[in-house]
């Protein structure tokens, strides 16, 4: 899903916001949501733009909300899940809109979902394990256990209730 806007010519589209997730019967996964750090400018996009940076207008937010508006007309589960980066601004943004922390492990994700993580074909979950992780760190000679790397680590969260 994404939102796109025009230039002040209306000829040329840009994608400003996105998001790539699952939907099943039993909860939605993010596997990314970005939204561009670009300006709405006046001189790309028109003399109402406001020069205002993309990011912290609410796109993310209505982005999920509309998971959660597919998921209610559907009448599946409106639950969405994500791993974000704790030591990145995004963990506190998520937080700040009611997503909780979970432990990082794909077993606590439901049914359908377990089945998307890693199918050679069909709906994909990316999911990396804190074992995942560790291993990968120490390949690149890494401490997993200093705290500047465990910043890094990523963590499953839970949106269970509407944003």
């Amino acid at each position: 899903m994404f939102i796109i806007g025009f230039d002040n010519t209306g000829t040329m589209s840009h994608i400003i916001a996105a998001v790539l997730y699952i939907a099943t019967a039993n909860g939605n996964y993010i596997n990314w949501l970005a939204v561009s750090n670009s300006n709405f400018d006046t001189k790309q996009f028109s003399k109402y733009a406001t020069n205002k940076p993309f990011q912290n207008m609410g796109l993310a937010s209505f982005l999920i909300l509309m998971i959660q508006l597919q998921a209610v007309i559907k009448k599946t589960s409106l639950s969405i899940y994500l791993q974000v980066n704790i030591g990145m601004r995004a963990a506190l943004w998520y937080e700040n809109r009611g997503f909780t922390r979970m432990q990082n492990d794909i077993s606590i994700l439901p049914e359908l979902l377990k089945k998307c993580y890693k199918t050679p074909t069909g709906p994909y979950i990316h999911f990396v394990t804190t074992k995942e992780l560790i291993k990968d760190l120490k390949e690149r000679g890494l401490n997993s256990y200093s705290e500047d790397v465990k910043q890094q680590y990523l963590n499953l969260l839970e949106l269970s209730v509407p944003i």
